[in-house]
């Protein structure tokens, strides 16, 4: 890990086991993390967001495409539900889709910080920060 990484916490949601480790993978191997958490399951992620003893979170992938809540709904309901950390922590859409309307959409909604194209480079990453 780098003295000073660009994240405390990063959440990795995404129901594709390649695509997470991918940048499990690229978060370790540069340091830029100090802590990684990953969820196949968008409601799986939104509990551990309210949990009292996390630490906090400045930064959350999501896939856009997910089995039973899709990343729109989640950042509906991270909106929603948690308004307190919605200025704190960088809610990124992430997507194989090249999908204009996919772009768009993320970028009108007040709660996703970015859109990403999958597989996210750390150049990617680091802008976030």
């Amino acid at each position: 890990m780098t003295a000073n990484p660009a994240f405390e916490h990063v959440v990795l949601i995404d129901d594709n086991e390649a695509h997470s480790f991918l940048h499990r993978c690229l978060l370790e191997d540069s340091g830029q993390a100090r802590e990684i958490t990953e969820f196949s399951y968008a409601e799986k992620a939104l509990h551990f967001l309210k949990s009292p003893n996390r630490s906090p979170v400045d930064l959350v992938l999501i896939d856009i495409n997910m089995p039973v809540m899709d990343g729109f709904e989640f950042a509906d309901n991270f909106a929603t539900l948690y308004p307190e950390l919605v200025s704190a922590t960088r809610l990124v859409m992430v997507s194989g889709s090249l999908n204009p309307d996919d772009r768009d959409r993320a970028e009108a909604h007040p709660a996703i910080h970015s859109y990403l194209v999958k597989p996210v480079d750390l150049d990617s990453l680091l802008a976030l920060a």
